[in-house]
């Protein structure tokens, strides 16, 4: 329903990016725009789930590119200091709503 990722995206690859899976045996999954704050974002209501088990910049770049399948060339440390700024409070309110609903 919320059309974040990619339609052939398998559960089995959205599962191996979140369960601390070998990051060079996961196929990236490729996100619905090019909005990094928006993937970080996402990322970190995912890892405070589930207990923070992961390299969370490491997997970002590895385990996830942009809808033309090219990867984010961003310093996701810089994103996450303005995350509440950079991301409107709308979009916060729909993943923080799809992450609990896992």
């Amino acid at each position: 329903n919320y059309k974040l990722i990619a339609s052939e995206t398998t559960f089995e690859q959205f599962k191996a990016v979140f369960t601390g899976q070998p990051i060079e045996s996961i196929n990236p999954i490729k996100w619905h725009q090019e909005n990094a704050s928006e993937l970080l974002y996402f990322n970190e209501a995912i890892r405070n789930k589930v207990n923070n088990v992961w390299n969370i910049y490491q997997r970002l770049t590895a385990c996830f590119v942009k809808p033309d399948g090219t990867p984010f060339k961003v310093v996701w440390k810089s994103l996450k200091t303005h995350i509440r700024i950079n991301l409107s409070p709308d979009k916060q309110k729909f993943i923080d709503e799809l992450v609990n609903n896992f």
